[in-house]
């Protein structure tokens, strides 16, 4: 007799108590799961999706690229999630749907004949529902831990499987079989809308996915904001008070209301909340025109979806990205000897100043000369002095006159504003290779020591040095090694990377911003005449706050430090 023989031999309609026993048959849902999706990523999803994604004709060894298999990948988790939000919709509607409880909610607590609440006994057919869901939510616990890529939401995504197959297991005991397969209907048909919209989005299918996220929105609205609340909770409610016979059930029956109401309600406030996430993500959808973003980003909603931030995650598949921003440029007054500018201009040594001490440092050097500035689009300059101050937003530019190679002036650029990430490699480039080609660069940078976790000696923490390959190997006079073995990011090292591909010498020195005066004494007497570069301070200049010590007008944009 084949499998599909033996189900039909069954009586679906036969009706018993839900006993503990039942779970027994639950380890063949929970391996059950593994071996189909195994299948379906190996023999269906894989060529699915190269075949949506890229085209007639693309082979697996084709696919080269990480992002490329990032895009198999999501997409493959996103058919697979469908696949089961859809099988889930499909069997609920098809055991509730002939019920009398599915259009009247009073029969979730009354029926057939004589039985009342808690009091009920359960067909074999809503029985498979809920091993069907456990099953699988049990078998999701084991795939986060040995099968999926280890993420940073692990921790939230563990703790809702687990949730999830608690609420299930104790709602089948306690009876409440009726209303929590209502209750998973309801939320398997919005995750069918999402997950498909999903893989639209993944597939260049723009009209598909907008409209996949409109009937997501619609059923969200009408079966968790509306149907949800006022059937199943006001029958959870108040329904069931009407029919519990409180003297036979004095003391497990108000403790079965009051803890399902709990946790009933607890999922209208998530509904409530998340419902305010979707709503942004339906304006800009609306401002946009219904067109979608592009960004595909990480995807970890499941069947009630883990707290706000990676549901976030998951709507901002549908969200346009922010409009490119201008590029960066520079501005001349005049080149460095006094007369028009004539670019390129090639400095001798070009030092840009980014930590709180250097910019100190060089702001009390007053025979510097203004001949440009680095223009950022998105930040204003209006009201900015001609030397750096408190309240500068500024990265200006300076010529120091170096007697050493007088027809080749050192540059100074003073950064007071913080470069995004996203602009760093932009401003590296203007600074190396296209209005300016300097000799040798000494970059001046500071780090964030919250970030920093470690302990350091007194050395270290004054200052580390990286250093390009050009610098490493020139036969002048270097600066000495500072011992580290630590990693910037933000402007600093996307200049020492510019350098690297420009075979420039490059020296990077990361300084932390609190130990000003150890700072300032170290780049004057070891730093800079590693350069061949004397400076004259001025005095009378005190009045010029160290930004790294001071807390109303402190540095906000020192880098990140690895270790």
């Amino acid at each position: 007799m084949g499998l599909a023989e033996y189900l039909r031999t069954i009586d679906w309609e036969e009706e018993a108590y839900p006993a503990y026993e039942d779970f027994a048959i639950l380890p063949l849902f929970v391996l059950y799961f593994p071996t189909v999706r195994f299948f379906l990523d190996r023999f269906v999803f894989e060529k699915l999706g190269r075949r949506l994604i890229f085209g007639k004709g693309i082979q697996k060894r084709d696919v080269k690229t990480d992002e490329q298999r990032k895009k198999i990948r999501k997409f493959k988790e996103s058919a697979w999630k469908c696949i089961y939000f859809l099988s889930a919709e499909f069997l609920a509607l098809s055991v509730t749907y002939e019920e009398p409880w599915f259009t009247n909610t009073k029969y979730f607590w009354v029926g057939p004949g004589d039985q009342v609440w808690p009091d009920q006994k359960m067909k074999l057919k809503l029985k498979g529902v809920y091993m069907y869901a456990a099953g699988f939510y049990t078998y999701s616990i084991f795939a986060l831990i040995f099968w999926e890529t280890r993420r940073s939401d692990f921790g939230v995504s563990m703790s809702h499987h687990v949730a999830t197959v608690i609420l299930i297991v104790l709602s089948y005991i306690f009876r409440f079989a009726r209303v929590g397969s209502v209750v998973l209907a309801l939320h398997d048909a919005s995750d069918v809308f999402l997950e498909v919209g999903k893989m639209s989005k993944y597939s260049g299918a723009e009209g598909t996915a907008s409209f996949a996220f409109i009937l997501f929105v619609l059923s969200w609205i009408i079966l968790r904001l509306i149907y949800y609340p006022f059937w199943v909770l006001w029958s959870t409610s108040y329904e069931v008070i009407l029919t519990l016979d409180k003297e036979k059930h004095s003391i497990d029956g108000p403790i079965y209301y009051y803890v399902f109401n709990t946790l009933l309600f607890c999922l209208l406030v998530l509904h409530i909340f998340w419902w305010v996430l979707i709503y942004r993500m339906l304006v800009k959808q609306i401002q946009a025109r219904g067109q979608l973003s592009e960004d595909v980003r990480s995807d970890v909603l499941t069947e009630i979806p883990p707290p706000s931030r990676f549901f976030q995650e998951d709507l901002n598949n549908f969200t346009l990205p922010s409009p490119p921003l201008p590029s960066p440029f520079l501005l001349f007054s005049q080149n460095p000897n006094g007369a028009a500018a004539e670019m390129p201009l090639r400095p001798s040594l070009l030092i840009v100043a980014l930590s709180s001490p250097s910019l100190h440092l060089f702001h009390n050097v007053s025979y510097k000369t203004l001949i440009g500035t680095l223009i950022l689009p998105e930040t204003p300059f209006s009201g900015n002095s001609i030397d750096p101050s408190l309240k500068d937003k500024s990265c200006n530019i300076y010529s120091l006159p170096n007697p050493q190679t007088p027809e080749s002036p050192t540059l100074l650029v003073s950064f007071q504003c913080p470069i995004g990430a996203e602009r760093c490699h932009a401003v590296a480039k203007l600074l190396t290779s296209h209005q300016i080609v300097p000799q040798r660069v000494l970059i001046l940078d500071s780090v964030q020591t919250l970030n920093f976790r470690g302990r350091l000696s007194k050395d270290e923490a004054a200052a580390f040095k990286l250093e390009t390959t050009a610098e490493r190997k020139a036969p002048s006079l270097k600066l000495e090694y500072f011992p580290s073995a630590s990693v910037v990011d933000g402007l600093g090292a996307a200049l020492l990377a510019a350098c690297e591909i420009q075979n420039i010498g490059a020296a990077l020195c990361v300084t932390w911003p609190q130990l000003g005066a150890l700072v300032l004494s170290l780049i004057r007497s070891h730093i800079l005449p590693a350069f061949d570069l004397e400076l004259s301070i001025d005095s009378g200049c005190e009045d010029y706050v160290i930004l790294g010590q001071d807390k109303d007008h402190g540095h906000p944009f020192d880098s990140d430090l690895y270790t």
